[in-house]
């Protein structure tokens, strides 16, 4: 099975967990201990995890605040080191940053062009998304 783990449970995060758990996807929530998302995240069926501990995830979309990425990939524990990374904002990405601080692992881009609520809209009615993308450096998408 395909997993992959969401860090953060903003509105397009939301969308995210749900559009790839219904296409077959293992979806696991990372947030932080005090996160007021925990509770959505809980009623919503989804497994919880603080991303800054110890966990064995390879597949991470970073769907929090653009600014937050850097911090937000070097805060996460143990994570395999050929691991791909997926940024749904180009803004944050610092990619050249990224790269070199972690030089291993996959960094994607990949935006949807369209709010959470159309994203998910769309999924479920099976219409059409456009989205933005780079795969540049990546290895394998398990």
């Amino acid at each position: 099975m395909k997993d992959i783990a969401i860090i953060g449970f903003g509105n397009q995060a939301k969308a995210w967990a749900l559009n790839l758990r219904d296409s077959g996807w293992e979806v696991r929530i990372g947030l932080r201990p005090t996160s007021t998302s925990i509770v959505k995240a809980r009623e919503m069926n989804f497994e919880i995890f603080d991303y800054t501990q110890a966990n064995n995830q390879n597949n991470f979309a970073i769907l929090t605040p653009d600014d937050t990425h850097f911090d937000v990939v070097k805060s996460i524990a143990n994570y395999n080191s050929k691991a791909t990374f997926i940024y749904a904002h180009g803004f944050g990405l610092l990619y050249t940053e990224l790269r070199t601080q972690f030089n291993q692992a996959n960094h994607l881009l990949l935006a949807p062009k369209a709010i959470a609520s159309e994203l998910r809209f769309q999924y479920e009615t099976k219409g059409k998304n456009g989205g933005v993308y780079s795969f540049e450096g990546l290895n394998d998408l398990s």
